[in-house]
C-alpha cells in the first residue's frame, strides 16, 4: 500500500479592546478574500482560485480549517475543550466564529488525527454548532469519557465515520488532491494502543504547485516509517508534528519534506514548552519560513496553486 501511495504520492495574551481589535482585523482579511487573490500576481492557468488554510490560535492544541477552490471547508482537529490562552474552549471560542466569518454552512469533513484531549475537545462544540457531512478518524481503542461523548454526538447526528488508512483519497474539491498517507499498521497490528500519537492521522495535500503536510502529532517512529514515501514526502507547508515537540521532526523526515515554510501550533507559554528550542533551532538551520501560533496568532495561508501568501493575527494587529 506504501509503494502505491509514493506514486500518488514574546506575543502576550491580547485582553479586552486590543484582542476585540486584533479579532476585527483578521476578519476583515478573512472576508477580503478577493484582495487576496489580487495581491498575487500569477500567470493565468487552470489553478487561478484561491485556496485557503488557516492554523487556528486555539491555545495548546491544533485546529486547521482548509477552504478550498469549491468552498468544501475540512476542519483538521478541534483544539482543547478549555485553554486559559483564549479563556475558554476553541470549538466555542474560535472555531465556530471563524468558520461564520468564512461564511462556512457546514463542514464536508472533519479529520480527528487523533484523540487526545487538545485535538479533540473543542469538537464537541463544533459538533452541536454547525452541520458535519463526515468524520475521518484514526480509529484507536482509547475510550475516555471525551471520546465516548464524541462518538455518541457523532451516532445522534448521523455523520458518517470513515477509517482513516494510508493511500485513501479524499474527496476534497476539483482540483485539490488530498492523501491519507498515515496510519499504514491496521489496528490489530498496532504495538502501542496507549499512545495514540503513534498513529496520528497523516495527510498530504496538493493544490497545484502548492503542497501542505498535515502531521497530527505523530513521533519518530511514525516519522521514520513515512521515509518509505520518499520524495513523495516534499511538501511546500509543514505542520510541525506534535507541536514542535523533541519527539518529533527527526532530521531525516525533515529532509524528506524540505518544507519552505513549518506551521507550528502551540499554547503561549504552555507546560510541556512546545515548541522544543533544539527543534526550533532544527527549523531555522533549514532557512524556511518559520509561523507559530503562540507568537504569531492565527496564520493564514492563501494560495492560487502557483504561488501564495502568508497572513498572521500579529500582522493585522499591528497594521
Amino acid at each position: 500500500m506504501l509503494a502505491a501511495a509514493i506514486i500518488l504520492w514574546p506575543i502576550t495574551i491580547k485582553q479586552g479592546a486590543n484582542l476585540r481589535a486584533s479579532c476585527e482585523k483578521l476578519r476583515e482579511n478573512i472576508a477580503g478574500e478577493r484582495e487576496a487573490i489580487e495581491s498575487i500576481d500569477y500567470a493565468r492557468t487552470e489553478f487561478d482560485k484561491l485556496l485557503m488554510v488557516a492554523v487556528l490560535d486555539i491555545g495548546q492544541g491544533d485546529s486547521i480549517i482548509v477552504k478550498t477552490p469549491d468552498k468544501k471547508v475540512i476542519l483538521i482537529d478541534g483544539g482543547p475543550f478549555y485553554d486559559p490562552h483564549i479563556h475558554g474552549g476553541a470549538g466555542r471560542e474560535v472555531i465556530l466564529p471563524f468558520l461564520k466569518r468564512i461564511g462556512a454552512e457546514k463542514i464536508d469533513m472533519l479529520v480527528l488525527t487523533h484523540s487526545d484531549a487538545d485535538h479533540l475537545g473543542g469538537l464537541l462544540n463544533v459538533l452541536k454548532g454547525i452541520p458535519v457531512e463526515s468524520v475521518l478518524d484514526q480509529v484507536i481503542p482509547k475510550f475516555t469519557d471525551l471520546y465516548d461523548e464524541y462518538l455518541d454526538l457523532l451516532k445522534k447526528k448521523g455523520t458518517r465515520y470513515i477509517a482513516a488508512d494510508a493511500g485513501q483519497v479524499l474527496n476534497w474539491g476539483n482540483k485539490v488532491y488530498a492523501q491519507v498517507l498515515w496510519p499504514e499498521v491496521a489496528l490489530e497490528k498496532r504495538k502501542d494502543l496507549t499512545n495514540v500519537n503513534l498513529y496520528s492521522i497523516v495527510i498530504k495535500m496538493v493544490y497545484g504547485d502548492v503542497s501542505f503536510l498535515f502531521t497530527g502529532d505523530i513521533e519518530k517512529t511514525a516519522e521514520k516509517d513515512l521515509l518509505a514515501y520518499g520524495h513523495g514526502l516534499k511538501s511546500t507547508f509543514l505542520k510541525a508534528p506534535h507541536h514542535g515537540s523533541k519527539t518529533s521532526s527527526i532530521g531525516s523526515f525533515l529532509k524528506y519534506v524540505d518544507p519552505q515554510v513549518i506551521l507550528i501550533s502551540a499554547g503561549l507559554g504552555n507546560k510541556f514548552g512546545h515548541p522544543s528550542p533544539e527543534v526550533v533551532k532544527r527549523y531555522e538551520k533549514m532557512r524556511c519560513g518559520i509561523y507559530r501560533t503562540d507568537t504569531d496568532g492565527t496564520i493564514l495561508v492563501y494560495t492560487n496553486g502557483i504561488e501564495y501568501r502568508i497572513a498572521t493575527e500579529k500582522e493585522e494587529a499591528s497594521s
